[in-house]
Parts: C-alpha cells; sequence; structure tokens
C-alpha cells in the first residue's frame, strides 16, 4: 500500500473526521452542528459567504500536519496517474519560419504541497517548481533527456 504522503492526507483526515461525526448523527444537535462547520471551515473553499453571516462564532479547526514521508516510484507513479501531465508543446520559432516542439512533464498542486513538490527536484535530480495563480504549484521537467531517462524509464 502507498499512503497519501501530500497534504490531501489532512484532507481525509478532516474528512473522515466529518463523516465520524455524521454517522453518529452528533450533526443533529447544536453543538455537533457548530463542530461540523468548523471542519468544514478548514476544506476545500470552507464557509460560504451565507454561512459565516448565519453563524459568525463559528472558528475552523487546525488543519491535520502532514509531516513528509520518504517518496517511493510507485508512490510518484500513483501520483503521476492521478494528478501528472505529459504534453507536446508546438510554437513558431520567432528567428525561423519552422515550429518548434516542447516536450514536458507536469504535476499541479495546491500550493500547500510545495514542500512535497520541491523534493522531487531532489528525488529525480531535474525539473522546477513554479508557482502557478495564487494557490496552486507546478513541478515541471522539461529537459528531454530528462523526462526520458528519469521521468519515463
Amino acid at each position: 500500500m502507498y499512503p497519501l504522503i501530500s497534504q490531501k492526507y489532512s484532507d481525509y483526515i478532516v474528512f473522515k473526521k466529518t463523516f465520524e461525526l455524521i454517522t453518529r448523527g452528533d450533526h443533529l444537535i447544536d453543538t455537533g452542528w457548530d463542530k461540523l462547520l468548523s471542519i468544514k471551515a478548514t476544506i476545500n473553499k470552507g464557509l460560504s459567504d451565507e454561512l459565516i453571516k448565519t453563524f459568525p462564532h463559528i472558528i475552523a479547526i487546525k488543519r491535520p500536519l502532514v509531516t513528509f514521508i520518504k517518496i517511493t516510484p510507485e508512490w510518484f507513479a500513483g501520483l503521476t496517474f492521478g494528478e501528472g501531465c505529459f504534453m507536446v508543446n508546438i510554437f513558431k520559432n520567432s528567428s525561423q519560419t519552422k515550429f518548434k516542439t516542447m516536450l514536458i512533464f507536469k504535476i499541479n498542486q495546491h500550493v500547500r504541497d510545495k514542500v512535497l513538490l520541491e523534493s522531487f527536484i531532489n528525488f529525480f535530480n531535474c525539473g522546477m517548481v513554479v508557482k502557478h495563480f495564487s494557490n496552486a504549484v507546478i513541478y515541471v521537467v522539461s529537459n528531454r533527456s530528462d523526462i526520458n531517462e528519469k521521468i519515463i524509464s
């Protein structure tokens, strides 16, 4: 088995707490409802404006911190299957009339997993991590030999 080692494990722990709370029926009483909203406030986009307005006393629970675990090739293959992308970019060379190609391997993650993506640079000894919008980071490998020798092989 290859466990979650990204911050998605934290999402799983929080979801499991929610599942258990609802299964016990605790959400049907006021204190349980407040606890449910406190959990909801930490996942995805948090509470909607309407929920914040209706329940202003709710304070988000602290998300569990996922400590980094060793990456294995099998774990990385699973992550790539779910989150990875192989691309071929074709663009016109500005100094010539010909087109150029660029092969790219990338994995997008929420910015809270930046440390995990940065660890791929050391694991493969290639690539870089770039920020994408305000809440995402991408591990990118564009060197053809690195893609062939380190990512695919």
